[in-house]
């Protein structure tokens, strides 16, 4: 999971070759080095870079090594005659990070020309921005300022790689939906537009049909079958469903994952209810759980824009999360408590101090359908206590339809599950519930939610400047 840098370092070679510091090149390799020490990351460095040639040679190796993040560090002097050499070689595919820092701490009683020559480069890291304006070219990243050796430094260049890592992680990143987005009832806020969702980010939006899972399901083998049903009544507490419709939900859920598998998707957005029920004899609850376990994010009511906030995140943290919407607050516990039922998280978030039940679903005892299952298998637990961060993604009428993240953050509370028929995560927000609910109103959203058990507000707002795209705050900083 770690990001790959690419490093530019370097500076203009007159200064060591017609003034005869010899020893700069050295101080300045061992400088890159060191800041490449300090960061969380696979760096690069290809050269210590003295004129436009060395710069591009630079330029094309981060290029051809497809890092996930560029950084100039003008370690002395550097002309714009290098950097526009350098960011031409580079391309315009990975995001270039400036820094404006120096190899010496503070500014010490006693210095040498050479400690001298490891500082003045900050000249250029911002020189070079002005000069760029000039020539109709811009930073896609803005300049970070700092000690080479401050860890808060160090952090900050992780966020913009760990982003950088995740944005570029969405080219191609595949979401199937199966069969359609939600079509039972008229929930118009989740309708994607699935062009606006590509060109944003660089996704690719693909459909899956239900015969395509019950062709697998008749050709699953039995022992493969047997075998996760053991599993199943072994780790978990199966309470109404009966076994015949265990052994169909386990068959449907291996099913899945090899259409999964199949297509290499990354995430799926399924509508689970009427049709999929209809064809393949149960829902895919357990099915989607077992999927969110193996890194695919998935979603419910086929809803594209929270698959994608999903796979944003998952960028971020290697994790997948758990598809939200609001369902109950409480006032005086600052508390909202909300999930999703059909399949929604992960088993590994459950809250290990409780055990994982398989209910039926929430809907039996008023059931008027003809579907065939009689009581399907959901599971129903709580999800572990923490930092949470959710994300929503919103086409905005006045950003010309173009999508913008919503985040909210808060605490998942430690408490013991509701008896619900399904997954479920309560939480305390960042601010009073009274004002929480007005202030998603007043920013607009749609009403799911991606929630993963991180804290990740920063990282996201560098995702959102990565993607151009607009980003507000719920729970005010």
């Amino acid at each position: 999971m770690k990001p790959k840098i690419g490093l530019f370092a370097g500076g203009i070679e007159v200064y060591w070759v017609a003034l005869g510091m010899d020893e700069l090149p050295s101080r300045i390799a061992q400088d890159a080095n060191r800041l490449a020490d300090y960061l969380d990351a696979d760096v690069l460095v290809p050269n210590v870079s003295g004129n436009p040639t060395d710069a591009a040679a630079c330029g094309k190796a981060i290029r051809e090594a497809e890092c996930d993040l560029a950084i100039v560090y003008h370690a002395t002097f550097v002309d714009d005659d290098m950097s526009v050499a350098f960011l031409n070689a580079l391309g315009n595919d990975i995001p270039v990070l400036q820094l404006h820092s120096q190899g010496v701490h503070g500014i010490p009683e006693d210095i040498s020309l050479i400690d001298y020559g490891t500082c003045y480069g900050n000249n250029s890291a911002v020189q070079v921005m002005t000069t760029l304006r000039r020539m109709h070219r811009q930073m896609q990243l803005p300049l970070l300022a700092g000690a080479l050796d401050d860890p808060k430094f160090h952090a900050e260049i992780a966020g913009w790689a760990r982003a950088a890592k995740a944005v570029k992680g969405l080219r191609g990143a595949q979401i199937h939906v199966l069969p359609h987005w939600v079509t039972s009832f008229g929930l118009w806020d989740t309708l994607p537009d699935p062009v606006t969702l590509m060109s944003q980010t660089g996704i690719k939006i693909e459909f899956r049909y239900v015969d395509e899972v019950k062709d697998r399901m008749d050709a699953m083998a039995d022992a493969a079958v047997n075998d996760l049903v053991d599993e199943i009544y072994e780790k978990y507490e199966v309470m109404e469903p009966p076994r015949d419709e265990v052994v169909r939900s386990a068959r449907g859920a291996l099913a899945l994952e090899q259409l999964c598998k199949d297509y290499n998707i990354d995430a799926l957005a399924i509508e689970p209810f009427r049709h999929y029920a209809e064809v393949t004899g149960t829902m895919p609850a357990l099915a989607l759980d077992r999927l969110a376990d193996k890194g695919i994010v998935v979603t419910i009511e086929g809803d594209v824009a929270i698959a994608l906030a999903g796979l944003i995140m998952k960028g971020l943290t290697g994790d997948t999360g758990h598809f939200f919407e609001h369902l109950m607050f409480d006032v005086e516990k600052n508390w909202i408590l909300g999930g999703h039922d059909g399949g929604s998280v992960g088993f590994n978030k459950a809250n290990p101090a409780h055990k994982v039940k398989l209910r039926n679903t929430m809907y039996v005892d008023f059931k008027k359908t003809d579907f065939d299952f009689e009581t399907g298998v959901i599971p129903e637990f709580i999800t572990k206590p923490g930092p949470i961060t959710m994300l929503s993604l919103c086409p905005m009428i006045d950003n010309g339809n173009k999508y913008a993240m919503r985040i909210v953050t808060g605490e998942a509370v430690d408490t013991t599950p509701r008896p619900i028929c399904m997954e479920h995560t309560i939480f305390k927000p960042d601010m009073p519930v009274e004002d929480y609910y007005p202030r998603v109103a007043e920013l607009g959203c749609i009403h799911h939610f991606a929630l993963f058990h991180h804290d990740l507000r920063d990282d996201l707002h560098k995702v959102a400047r990565l993607l151009d795209m607009d980003v507000d705050d719920v729970c005010p900083r």
